[in-house]
């Protein structure tokens, strides 16, 4: 069963996530989430630095790069 999960970000946002508790995630599914939740940060602060993001969503910067390209 999957948890929902809301915290505030180092900027004063409040964030919402969904966190798998039901064994091992498939990688399609975690690339799909992490997409989700860049584009989203990316809706409601931009603009917003590469860096920013990085920091937001605690993905490493080529990661980032490969989700906006």
């Amino acid at each position: 069963m999957d948890k929902e999960l809301t915290f505030k970000d180092n900027y004063g946002f409040t964030r919402q996530v969904t966190v798998m508790t039901r064994g091992p995630g498939n990688n399609k599914y975690v690339k799909k989430l992490n997409r989700l939740n860049v584009l989203n940060i990316i809706k409601e602060r931009e603009p917003v630095s590469r860096q920013e993001l990085a920091n937001l969503t605690g993905l490493t910067s080529p990661a980032i790069t490969g989700i906006v390209r």
